[in-house]
């Protein structure tokens, strides 16, 4: 798998797209991973423990957001 490759990159950007629920990260080297949200499933999910989570929502749009 490809992703794996980024294990241990430096993440410099992590940003996400409210309208079409695309998630994209960025990392020090250039390499950019970008997963879009799906009609069916939560397709991406973001963790920054005692921050923020995010999660894709199926069928696309705005993210569901959880501040700590």
């Amino acid at each position: 798998m490809r992703v794996l490759k980024c294990f241990e990159k430096v993440i410099e950007a992590v940003t996400v797209s409210r309208e079409r629920g695309l998630l994209t990260v960025t990392f020090t080297d250039g390499t950019i991973i970008s997963s879009a949200s799906d009609a069916r499933y939560e397709a991406w999910e973001v963790d920054a423990p005692g921050r923020v989570k995010v999660i894709a929502e199926p069928g696309g749009g705005e993210p569901a957001l959880w501040t700590r």
